[in-house]
């Protein structure tokens, strides 16, 4: 056994060899000797494990234990004991004694030999300092290099009081103090019990802000001149179908259209260049294709610089110098591309080379202030943020768990403001590089923000949905190229003439009445009961009722549903299964009775669970899962009610899933791309096979769902319809029908009634979008400087 390397004259340690495992600290990871994959601890759990560490083979109090590692809290005796018992299921399997043991009425103690293992000086700056996250997120991820400190005291989240003479500017620094980091070393703040996962610190209390728009309808997307005078973003217009790029000044003011797109083409993602000359972005047609055009500021001189195909690669940004674009990955008949640059001057494409895997999508690259790195979402709707360097090289991950990052960017070299969405809600956050710890800056229902670092500003998009859950006919609708009349009263849409027909059918009505989010319908095979999640009552909650009883709706106590996936019904409409979290946040598989509301923590061995389906046979059951490394398995267990369940078999790369029971196959939609798989009910490797190779798209991994009679229905939207279905797969055709409504659906999935006739489907009962701006605080630095001579 070695001793802890001294911090003030060595390199930080970032692994550590317990027994035969080792630990990788800043990563969270637990290497076994002879496992296929490293197992991913929590943070407090890292905690624990450096203290046991710190003193092997000696006992530690529980006392100890929860004071350092939830200091400035109150927590119980049950999280201590969560942690531990993570770490035994981490080191499970490795040769030797049990590697913590329980002193009764006294604490812990680490049984194994421990080495501290310092990693080789590198020539970029990769060291990580270790932080524990303050909800259960990131511990620690790298990022720029810092100078080495000794062992950390803790200091509290509010800075000293200054002198009487600058209260005001303290009561300021104060308030943006979760927005904007210290000058040097990272402040360590006191941390809360852990969120729900994705692992998103609690909210906070909102910094002051203004709406500068306020038209109907939507404004996206925007993007801040360098002074910060004006901002550019897309918008929908009364009477379009799609977007087009306008330019205001950032005070509330009439805004001034730049682009006319034609009449099916949509104006996208304005991004303003480095030097505040020129504003570029996307051109996107019906069929997806789409031309990249930069044009002056003022909106004169636009020209097509490239061409660029499918959402993904419609994502972009200036490089630092402004001679190229920054494109995410696209799709390509062989495969998924990673990151590229386009050359301006030459028109020519260069792929960075990276490490990543064929599955992995990366979008929104941004350059580093400095330079230096690339940071990006992998995996955005159920990944996080990673980095390379600027030249390409290894990826390394900032943020750990699964985060849905709707948009971020630089606050400086070293923080970075990206939206995530607790629950049915965006908000923005502040994530520090060097240490992983991220902060609630306070906006709720945020995304999409854009800085200005020159001028300290901000401007996001702060959405403002109601979403109720509609019955629809599927009779109904309109059937594009019909030639039938403008107007379609029943279902409320609007369409063009000679576009499509009528067909008739009952109006789309909502089911349960509701002034919050209604998401996430499952219907009971008995077409009986509905199941859905909603924030009606204030927190995103589990809900049920029956249909035409408004009356018997009433939530479920016990659980918290993620809000990812459809709770799923059992074949005899008694019990509901779905992925929900407990009261530290960790998810798990739970079961509901329907009829009494009772909650059961069902013991699947899985440490990330996404998605839990009931089989024709009761003695077996499908999860998703999601695997340290980022990926997404599907696991066929073999259901046991007293001890954990056994894998029967696993089938790699599954996005979502449904059971086609008539059939007797499973329908899945995969991570790496587009298209529609099947397997047998057993997952054999041989029963895997392509059902529809195109659809559905990435985009809408989870907007179809499957009838009693094994036809596949898919909704996405068309250049007439905002709310289209059609049929894919092996079933039998039909033409798409456009069911309207005039408002958009929510992507998070829908369930069709037993007879295939009527879809419950999550709509916008009211929708918009503004773009909020704000003003980022002076560095730490100067507020201090000022405070103290405020006439100098």
């Amino acid at each position: 056994m070695t001793e802890r390397p001294d911090p003030s004259t060595s390199q930080p340690a970032e692994q550590l060899r317990v027994g035969a495992c080792v630990v990788d600290l800043p990563l969270r990871e637990v290497h076994v000797p002879g496992t296929r994959r490293a197992r991913r601890i929590t943070p407090k759990a890292v905690g624990v494990l450096r203290m046991l560490a710190e003193s092997p083979g000696r006992v530690v109090s529980r006392e100890q234990l929860l004071s350092r590692v939830w200091p400035d809290t109150f927590p119980t005796d049950d999280v201590l004991t969560q942690a531990v018992t993570q770490l035994r299921k981490a080191f499970a399997g490795a040769e030797g004694e049990p590697y913590i043991e329980t002193i009764a009425k006294g604490g812990y103690r680490l049984l194994a030999p421990v080495e501290w293992i310092a990693r080789e000086p590198a020539a970029a700056p990769v060291p990580a300092t270790e932080a524990v996250d303050a909800a259960g997120g990131p511990a620690t991820a790298p990022g720029p290099a810092r100078p080495a400190s000794p062992a950390p005291t803790r200091r509290p989240r509010w800075f000293p009081g200054l002198v009487a003479a600058a209260l005001a500017a303290i009561l300021a620094a104060l308030l943006w103090a979760l927005l904007l980091p210290g000058d040097t070393t990272p402040q360590e703040v006191a941390e809360p019990e852990p969120a729900p996962a994705p692992t998103l610190p609690a909210a906070t209390q909102a910094p002051s802000y203004t709406l500068i728009t306020s038209a109907p309808g939507f404004e996206l997307s925007p993007t801040l001149s360098p002074d910060a005078s004006m901002v550019a973003y897309a918008a929908s217009l009364s009477g379009r179908r799609g977007t087009a790029i306008l330019v205001q000044t950032t005070g509330p003011s009439t805004p001034r259209q730049l682009t006319r797109p034609g009449i099916t083409e949509a104006d996208r993602n304005p991004e303003w260049s480095p030097d505040g000359r020129q504003i570029a972005f996307i051109r996107a047609g019906p069929d997806e294709r789409c031309r990249i055009v930069v044009m002056a500021a003022s909106g004169a001189g636009a020209r097509s610089v490239g061409d660029c195909e499918r959402s993904a690669s419609q994502v972009f940004a200036w490089t630092p110098d402004g001679h190229g674009l920054l494109f995410a990955s696209a799709r390509t008949p062989e495969g998924n591309t990673g990151i590229r640059r386009l050359d301006l001057d030459s028109g020519r494409w260069e792929v960075l080379e990276y490490t990543r895997s064929p599955s992995d999508i990366d979008t929104l690259p941004r350059v580093s202030p400095d330079g230096e790195w690339i940071v990006f979402a992998r995996n955005a709707q159920l990944g996080g943020l990673w980095r390379i360097p600027v030249d390409g090289g290894v990826a390394e991950p900032l943020t750990s768990g699964s985060l849905e990052i709707r948009g971020w960017d630089w606050l400086d070299a070293g923080n970075v403001v990206f939206a995530g969405r607790a629950g049915a809600r965006g908000r923005l956050y502040r994530l520090e590089l060097a240490t992983g710890v991220m902060t609630d800056v306070g906006i709720e229902d945020a995304h999409s923000p854009a800085v200005s670092r020159t001028a300290r500003k901000l401007a996001f998009v702060q959405r403002h949905p109601q979403f109720g859950i509609y019955a629809i006919d599927r009779a109904g609708g309109v059937v594009p190229g019909g030639g039938g009349p403008a107007d379609v009263s029943t279902l409320g849409e609007t369409v063009d003439r000679g576009a499509s027909a009528e067909i008739p059918g009952r109006p789309a009505e909502q089911v349960f009445a509701s002034s919050g989010r209604d998401m996430l319908p499952s219907i009971a095979p008995d077409g009986r009961q509905l199941v859905f999640a909603s924030d009606r009552s204030g927190s995103y909650r589990l809900w049920w009722g029956e249909l035409g009883s408004p009356g018997s709706l009433r939530l479920i106590e016990g659980v918290d549903p993620q809000a990812r996936r459809l709770p799923e019904w059992s074949p005899d409409s008694r019990k509901v299964m779905l992925v929900g979290l407990d009261p530290s946040g960790q998810p798990g598989v739970y079961e509901v009775v329907a009829a009494s509301g009772q909650v059961v923590q069902l013991p699947v061995p899985v440490d990330e669970p996404t998605q839990a389906l009931y089989l024709p046979d009761p003695g077996r059951v499908l999860v998703g899962t999601r695997e340290a490394d980022g990926t997404r398995d599907l696991v066929l267990f073999e259901r046991n009610e007293t001890a954990d369940w056994r894998e029967l078999a696993r089938l790699p790369d599954v996005a979502h899933t449904r059971v086609d029971a008539t059939r007797e196959r499973i329908l899945f939609t995969r991570q790496s791309g587009d298209g529609l798989w099947q397997a047998g009910l057993d997952l054999a490797p041989a029963s895997v096979g392509v059902v529809e190779p195109s659809l559905p798209t990435r985009a809408r991994q989870r907007m179809w769902d499957v009838d009693r009679e094994g036809r596949i229905a898919y909704i996405d939207q068309g250049p007439y319809c905002r709310t289209r279905l059609s049929y894919i797969g092996d079933g039998p055709l039909e033409a798409p029908r456009c069911l309207g409504l005039g408002r958009l659906p929510s992507a998070s999935g829908f369930s069709i009634d037993p007879s295939g006739e009527v879809l419950y489907l999550p709509m916008a009962v009211r929708d918009g979008a503004d773009i909020g701006f704000l003003s980022l605080p002076e560095p730490l630095a100067v507020q201090e400087r000022r405070a103290t001579h405020p006439h100098n």
